[in-house]
């Protein structure tokens, strides 16, 4: 009887851990970070009120974004409800492969509290259950490997939730009909199935992406070529996947995504966000040239060629070297770098980039 309440026991805590995730996001991370983001976003409206600047694109971001009341309400609405009853739903669905992975168990047990016999033939018998069962703890340790390498982040979503439930389902789903074929007899395999899934996306999103590719090469030239993330610099191929979870994809994604929702989305500090997001403005503006530009010892940054600008510092001797660079007219590449001058969104970016939490004097580009 002790053997099997300890069984249970470790059951319940290893279910309890998707639950246990959530709760430590919400009352000890996410706390943490909504006072360090709301603060940057406090200390760039107070700059510009204290300078007499409310009329600066950066403030008037700041506003339409908003404001600090905006950041908390984000993170009331992704930390909230939804995203607690998502981890309880994955807790339940563990405790209950779990509690059918005990009745397995206790079928033959003449002492234990659970009625594994009854269970067991209720659900289909002992063999199929088994590799059904197999197929679920494989999710479960593929789900529990992701979320312990999330939590070790401090970058627990709803996203991961909902991504373990679907693996969970699917898993069980496909052991569910393989298990009633004569050809998988050996119920070790089902523990696999869960990892299957990943290899076959990255194979058939790499086979996609070559086949793309060789289109546009034979076909239309003019079609536009989605610039992959790995073209700005900091951006691996995790942090690419994580990014492609909030739904950027691409450079051009990037470029227009919003820094403070990526803020509060991930757990990236902003000021690695604002940079990112600067690279990815350029890239979008002028993809053929990167090599280029850094060869010529510029930064790959748009706010950097705003502050180059011939209207910011008097003179296009700057603009000329970039349309020598770039073979754009020297009237073209001066009207660029005089557009991320003006942009609103460059201004702000530059603005919270020099802003920290100690509410230093920062000024929004010249």
């Amino acid at each position: 009887m002790l053997e099997c309440v300890i069984e249970q026991l470790i059951a319940v805590l290893l279910s309890t851990i998707p639950a246990v995730c959530a709760l430590f996001q919400s009352f000890s991370v996410v706390p943490r970070r909504r006072d360090n983001i709301t603060s940057l976003v406090q200390a760039a409206l107070t700059t510009a009120e204290s300078t007499n600047q409310e009329h600066i694109p950066p403030a008037h971001y700041l506003a339409a974004r908003g404001g600090t009341e905006r950041i908390k309400n984000d993170f009331s609405s992704l930390y909230g409800g939804s995203f607690l009853a998502s981890a309880l739903i994955v807790t339940i669905l563990y405790f209950t492969a779990f509690w059918i992975a005990l009745a397995l168990l206790a079928q033959s047990s003449t002492h234990c509290i659970l009625p594994g016999k009854e269970v067991v033939d209720c659900l289909g018998g002992a063999e199929n259950l088994r590799k059904t069962i197999y197929a679920a703890l494989g999710s479960y340790v593929f789900n529990l490997g992701v979320m312990v390498r999330r939590a070790f982040l401090s970058d627990i979503t709803e996203h991961v939730f909902w991504s373990a439930i679907n693996r969970l389902v699917l898993s069980v789903s496909f052991a569910i009909v393989l298990s009633r074929s004569e050809h998988f007899d050996m119920p070790y395999l089902f523990f696999g199935i869960a990892f299957i899934p990943r290899v076959l996306v990255s194979a058939i999103k790499g086979a996609v992406s070559a086949a793309a590719e060789k289109i546009t090469k034979s076909g239309d030239q003019d079609k536009t070529e989605e610039l992959p993330l790995d073209l700005v610099q900091g951006i691996d191929i995790w942090k690419e996947q994580r990014l492609e979870e909030e739904g950027i994809e691409s450079i051009q994604n990037l470029a227009t995504a919003d820094v403070l929702t990526l803020a509060v989305k991930t757990h990236y500090p902003l000021r690695t966000l604002i940079d990112w997001i600067d690279q990815a403005i350029l890239i979008n503006r002028l993809p053929g040239n990167l090599r280029k530009i850094r060869d010529a010892g510029f930064p790959i940054s748009a706010i950097e060629f705003g502050w180059m600008s011939p209207e910011n510092s008097g003179n296009d001797a700057l603009a000329q070297v970039v349309a020598g660079i770039t073979g754009f007219a020297p009237i073209v590449a001066a009207s660029m770098m005089n557009s991320f001058y003006e942009d609103a969104y460059v201004n702000a970016l530059w603005s919270l980039w020099q802003t920290d939490p100690e509410h230093r004097d920062s000024a929004p580009l010249p």
